[in-house]
């Protein structure tokens, strides 16, 4: 198995020892494989998030060029993005938003799937 050398700081250094001492490692090398392993599956998680992240761009702006959109003002935004229903296979995002679009003169666009109840459709 390959050896490196590698510098930690006090904290990095006692945590570790600390691990050990408790009984979750057996020594300092197999604290620092396991972090690495959950290094390694963070960017892979990354790299999925990103990717999806992507998908969700494109199929927005694809929508926008259809004309599949319903403007919103800023003052209603939260409440429209709120009465939004997720696409099968989709999940809400924290504020309950599936796909925010840019804003442009103090108003917001937000693509509706279902294109029901415009809330502030401003003509």
């Amino acid at each position: 198995m390959p050896t490196r050398n590698i510098s930690l700081t006090f904290e990095q250094d006692a945590f570790i020892e600390k691990a050990v001492k408790s009984g979750d490692y057996q020594n300092a090398s197999e604290a620092v494989r396991d972090a690495l392993r959950v290094l390694q599956q963070r960017r892979r998680e990354d790299a999925l998030k990103v990717k999806a992240r992507k998908l969700q761009i494109k199929a927005g702006i694809e929508a926008l060029e259809r004309g599949e959109l319903t403007e919103v003002a800023s003052a209603d935004l939260d409440s429209y993005l709120e009465g939004l229903a997720p696409a099968p296979g989709t999940q809400r995002v924290r504020n309950g938003a599936l796909s925010p679009l840019a804003a442009r003169g103090g108003r917001h666009c937000a693509y509706s799937r279902s294109q029901r109840d415009p809330v502030g459709k401003r003509g």
